[in-house]
């Protein structure tokens, strides 16, 4: 992810491997993030399985955190903290029993020195981790206040941030920009409808984008639908895959 896309302001790192279609040049790149990790091996089994690199996000307080994130770094797979922040009242999930059970969210009501250690605590569970992205947090995400304070702590760890853009009010990448922390932003969700024709379906939306647009990031979850999707259809990455 880091390497392939561009990321803002512009990575000064040479690329290693990339998803292109002209290995000269800065356009046609496409990053797939796998969300939720964590909870399963098999999952992360799945995913360096695959002949193409995915980014790997895991969440923190998770059963298999740390193993996951050990596995995924063996692999060469970049590594995400999925930071788990409040979504707005009535969003569902609110009751996630994922983060009521395993540690909570960065929440609205927090002092900026809780938010500080939530952050802390989290990146101490995911080693390797050279970034951050979003879980849920439609909340947090749209407030800017609390967002810079995040933000702060990230670029004194020299992380970037991924937007999940989990809502459309959220400011998290444009405030990013603004500090010059490294940043961008999820175009596709593979998997909001969890079955292996829609998966297919906005997998190559994925990459008709990345075309179109010069790049895409898309994010999916740990599935058996998304996995097995991922893993059937490599030869759709056939021409984007640098080597």
């Amino acid at each position: 992810l880091h390497d392939a896309l561009p990321i803002y302001p512009t990575s000064t790192t040479p690329p290693k491997k990339v998803f292109s279609n002209n290995q000269s040049s800065a356009r046609n790149r496409v990053a797939i993030i796998i969300d939720d990790l964590g909870n399963s091996l098999r999952a992360i089994d799945s995913i360096c399985n695959l002949s193409y690199p995915v980014t790997v996000s895991i969440l923190p307080h998770s059963l298999f955190a740390l193993e996951t994130a050990q596995i995924a770094h063996q692999h060469g797979l970049e590594i995400l903290l999925h930071l788990p922040l409040e979504p707005f009242p009535g969003n569902h999930q609110n009751n996630n029993p994922l983060l009521l059970d395993n540690g909570g969210m960065i929440n609205s009501q927090m002092e900026e020195s809780e938010i500080i250690t939530f952050i802390e605590d989290s990146l101490r569970q995911i080693p390797h981790a050279i970034g951050v992205n979003n879980h849920q947090g439609s909340l947090i995400t749209a407030n800017p206040r609390l967002m810079k304070i995040i933000l702060r702590e990230l670029q004194k760890r020299g992380l970037f941030f991924v937007d999940s853009r989990t809502t459309s009010q959220s400011v998290a990448y444009q405030i990013a920009r603004s500090m010059g922390l490294p940043t961008t932003y999820r175009k596709i969700f593979l998997d909001n409808e969890v079955s292996r024709a829609k998966i297919r379906e906005q997998l190559i939306k994925l990459l008709q984008r990345g075309r179109r647009e010069g790049w895409a990031v898309a994010i999916g979850h740990p599935w058996e639908e998304t996995l097995a999707v991922l893993q059937e259809n490599q030869d759709l990455f056939s021409s984007y895959i640098c080597r």
